[in-house]
């Protein structure tokens, strides 16, 4: 991610805070296995940027050494692939794969202008969070006063 991106995320989690949107999934996995393919890493709330930082990955988190370096984006992040994919596009390993896998995908990589596989069957966007509403409305009523004519 570049530098650029690291300073917007903060500013776009709160212009959305503020309209009062949140980011949503929608959708369920198709196991097409593009998740698993040419991917980013996003261990410990930073990008994996560096040989150093894979290095330092690999140390601290040894449930992620089924992830291998295939080359690099755009960007200059390296793209990683995981090597318990089978030749269906299935996890060989699904009972026991880490959360970075369980949680996938999640609304950070749509702040950070992430984007899923076109043969992904999640989308995500954002929409009116109503648990925000639903308490604005709450409060309000509590605060109005009640008078008579």
């Amino acid at each position: 991610m570049s530098l650029l991106n690291e300073i917007l995320y903060p500013l776009r989690r709160w212009m959305l805070r503020r309209r009062g949107l949140k980011v949503v999934v929608r959708g369920s996995c198709n196991m097409c296995g593009s998740c698993c393919r040419r991917i980013c890493l996003y261990v410990d709330g930073k990008w994996v940027k560096s040989k150093r930082q894979i290095k330092k990955m690999y140390e601290e988190h040894p449930e992620l050494r089924m992830f291998k370096v295939t080359g690099t984006k755009i960007d200059g992040l390296p793209e990683f692939y995981c090597e318990n994919l089978n030749e269906n596009g299935m996890c060989k390993d699904h009972e026991n794969r880490p959360d970075l896998c369980r949680n996938y995908p999640t609304p950070d990589i749509f702040l950070q202008y992430g984007v899923l596989a076109d043969s992904c069957g999640y989308r995500m966007g954002t929409e009116k969070d109503f648990e925000k509403i639903l308490d604005n409305a709450i409060r309000g009523k509590n605060n109005k006063k009640i008078t008579r004519k």
